[in-house]
């Protein structure tokens, strides 16, 4: 895990399920690897996967014992069941709402920057025909 960090990893981010390392070590029984990520990483210990399950949910469902007492000595809990669904569900939706927004945003961007661009093309327009009339007289 150290390596990983050094190399230019976070151990707070998660994967496309929103599992985090934390989420894999604890649902695998490996105590030294949480307790690296908890006591010296200081990762979030309460981070919801895709189904709304944190860490502790599946050291316990994996029947880890070591791993679930220290996760509760540290603070980790389980999420109550509607709680964690509609959390999911909610992160979804923001994550979502935010690159809709996002893509908005560089539409709109897109949009002035070319209605600059035709009026400075329509003023250079302007100067050259008030130049050509006046070289004409």
């Amino acid at each position: 895990m150290r390596t990983i960090v050094n190399s230019g990893g976070d151990p707070k981010k998660g994967d496309y399920d929103q599992r985090t390392p934390l989420h894999a070590a604890a649902s695998e029984g490996h105590i030294d690897v949480v307790r690296c990520l908890v006591d010296e990483m200081k990762v979030h210990k309460l981070p919801l996967d895709r189904w709304g399950n944190t860490p502790l949910d599946d050291a316990m469902r994996s029947k880890h014992a070591e791993v679930a007492m220290f996760l509760k000595s540290k603070g980790g809990g389980r999420a109550d069941q509607k709680k964690k669904k509609k959390e999911a569900i909610a992160s979804k939706d923001l994550a979502w709402a935010k690159k809709l927004n996002e893509g908005k945003q560089a539409a709109e961007g897109i949009k002035k920057e070319k209605d600059a661009a035709e009026e400075k093309v329509k003023q250079v327009e302007m100067a050259a025909q008030t130049n050509l009339l006046a070289l004409q007289k």
